[in-house]
């Protein structure tokens, strides 16, 4: 399972590079970590840009794929505790839009005052506004991740910690 392998590649490359302290830090010239060469599938080879556009995002057209997919920095997706099984990948994804959508640093923070608020949410609907139908509240609204009195917030991107994210207690 593609979601699998992508995630296999960035720990393997984590561990491929000690003391890195950011993923964008790998690169050859000005080509950058999602460009390279990530690994060899059934012979051929991968990028991470090439399994997460190309196969992920424009075969199966699932913007939850965005949720799956750990990028091994903190702001992005937690790596689950499972592989993604075939049989499961629908409660996989969801299970994973809901984890995301709970960490107030990653998926969405709602700061309520008396004169109104702020509905921060990721800037994943900022990258990649088409593969939620150019309308982030929208597609959070149809997944009950705000309410609709959220939806009338004015809206801020979070910002990205681009950071790799670490194991406590582990360099």
């Amino acid at each position: 399972m593609w979601l699998n392998i992508y995630n296999f590649l960035v720990l393997s490359l984590v561990v491929d590079h000690p003391g890195l302290k950011n993923l964008l830090e790998i690169r050859k010239g000005t080509t950058s970590v999602w460009h390279l060469a990530a690994g060899e599938v059934a012979g051929k080879t991968h990028s991470l840009h090439g399994i997460d556009r190309v196969i992920l995002r424009n075969k199966f057209k699932d913007p939850r794929v965005h949720f799956a997919l750990t990028k091994g920095m903190v702001s992005s997706p937690d790596l689950r505790p499972e592989p993604y099984q075939a049989d499961k990948l629908d409660d996989q994804l969801r299970e994973q839009v809901k984890s995301f959508f709970s960490n107030s640093g990653k998926g969405k923070r709602i700061e309520r005052a008396a004169t109104g608020g702020v509905l921060h949410i990721s800037t994943f609907f900022d990258w990649f506004k088409r593969d939620f139908g150019n309308d982030p509240r929208t597609w959070l609204l149809n997944r009950q991740l705000i309410t609709p009195d959220d939806a009338r917030l004015p809206l801020r991107f979070l910002t990205f910690d681009f950071t790799l994210n670490a194991q406590p207690d582990r360099n």
